[in-house]
């Protein structure tokens, strides 16, 4: 993989958590190693150590994001990624009026989390739940159809409008809902 040369000078810090497999971060430091990437474990004081003079951080966990952090960043900070979908701990009135870019993984994520909020919601209108225990079709109610049924999704981010896309797939009245 090459890196386009704007991207080599930056400094970049990784945060990782114990859910990353070593071998993973070992094909990461492989890859990038024309960049200046570190990589730190998901702990308060790793992310202070690391963070002085870095220009992009990437997967700050939420519970550990504050304020300090842009302070220790030294203005050096100029873009952020949030791993996950879920962002508002991150939005302090200080980050929000940043001229730090912010982005999160709600294109990565969505997909998958969408498909499996429809799958579950399958399992319960086939009685899929009925037929792992083992009970007959005639132990429990017949499944219902999803079709011309009304559903309220609560949230219209990105995995909100996906699972709307894919209720309105199997005929279903969506209706949403935002905070």
């Amino acid at each position: 993989m090459s890196i386009n040369t704007k991207y080599k000078k930056a400094r970049i810090l990784l945060v990782v958590s114990k859910g990353f497999s070593q071998s993973w971060v070992a094909e990461i430091k492989k890859e990038f190693r024309q960049i200046d990437l570190k990589i730190v474990p998901d702990n308060y004081e790793a992310i202070c150590e690391a963070i002085p003079g870095v220009e992009a951080l990437i997967n700050c966990p939420r519970h550990v994001w504050s304020d300090d952090l842009l302070d220790l960043a030294d203005g050096s900070l100029t873009w952020m990624h949030a791993g996950g979908v879920g962002v508002e701990q991150f939005l302090t009135p200080r980050f929000v009026s940043s001229e730090i870019v912010f982005t999160n993984g709600k294109i990565i994520q969505g997909p998958e989390v969408a498909d499996h909020a429809l799958a579950l919601l399958l399992t319960l209108t086939r009685r899929l739940n009925f037929v792992q225990a083992g009970l007959t079709a005639r132990e429990f109610d017949r499944p219902i159809e999803l079709k011309e049924k009304k559903a309220l999704v609560f949230g219209l981010g990105g995995i909100g409008m996906l699972v709307v896309e894919r209720l309105h797939g199997f005929g279903v009245s969506v209706t949403g809902v935002n905070p």
